[in-house]
């Protein structure tokens, strides 16, 4: 989806006007954060699974990978892999060449 949606407030937020759906907010101060213009787009095809943070001095969005319990140094253990995509501005989908993982292990909890 590339299109422009306008965000809207969640049914158990303060009294506040709504924008629109695309987005559910929560505080006043969420919608000024989005702005009116706030789009959804697909920015890559992968296995991001939570947690991305962008650093804007690098273009770049770091987020971790979906738990996988295959090929792990202890079998059933569920491990994942942080990875940096290199951004192009507002350009999207990014190429997948963009993406890299770093060497940083990512420690998961166990039941």
């Amino acid at each position: 989806m590339t299109g422009t949606v306008a965000p809207s407030r969640h049914a158990g937020a303060a009294a506040w006007p709504a924008t629109g759906p695309g987005f559910e907010v929560y505080d006043p101060q969420g919608e000024a954060l989005l702005g009116a213009a706030a789009r959804l787009a697909l920015v890559a095809e992968t296995d991001a699974h939570e947690g991305p943070v962008y650093i804007p001095g690098e273009d770049a969005l770091y987020f971790t990978t979906l738990p996988q319990t295959r090929n792990t140094p202890v079998p059933g253990t569920p491990h994942a892999v942080i990875k940096r995509l290199a951004l192009d501005g507002l350009s999207f989908p990014v190429d997948p060449s963009r993406l890299s993982v770093l060497p940083a292990p990512v420690h998961m909890p166990t039941a």
